[in-house]
């Protein structure tokens, strides 16, 4: 049985289009050291798609390290206020995280989210420019993509 689900998944053609490569790390890496839930998150936008009938052009993906939980959000503009929104939904359901890891896209390098990060203790911190392997919920933003992709077709 094993050789007949390896060999349809082979010739399945939604599966080849949108399977993720497994490439190996050229080398060692060091890790984060996270010690209990919704201390440390990571964000980031997936976008912009074509709009949906209710105006949904954008996908926020939030993260939680430690335990890997993932909450997206739809937005309809990818800009600090709408983010600053979903955190507070985040902040209000789990806890405040202490760091926020995003990259350095305007839509979270900007007044209104450090405004949000100060009042709520929160540390933001960007990854490096043009390295976003950096920030953990890229590998989720593949993931997800994959999937809508797959489930669209």
């Amino acid at each position: 049985m094993f050789r007949n689900v390896a060999s349809y998944v082979k010739q399945c053609y939604v599966y080849e289009r949108t399977k993720i490569e497994q490439a190996r790390s050229a080398g060692l890496m060091s890790h984060r050291v996270i010690e209990s839930p919704w201390t440390v998150v990571a964000a980031d936008i997936m976008g912009p798609f074509s709009k949906s009938k209710s105006g949904f052009a954008y996908v926020l993906v939030i993260q939680d390290l430690f335990t890997k939980w993932v909450e997206c959000f739809a937005l309809r503009a990818a800009n600090g206020k709408k983010i600053c929104e979903a955190l507070k939904e985040v902040v209000s359901r789990w806890d405040t995280p202490k760091l926020l890891l995003t990259n350095n896209g305007t839509e979270f390098v900007n007044q209104t989210l450090q405004s949000f990060a100060a009042e709520h203790g929160i540390t933001h911190t960007t990854v490096p420019p043009y390295y976003p392997q950096a920030n953990s919920v890229e590998h989720v933003n593949r993931i997800l993509k994959t999937m809508i992709v797959a489930f669209l077709e």
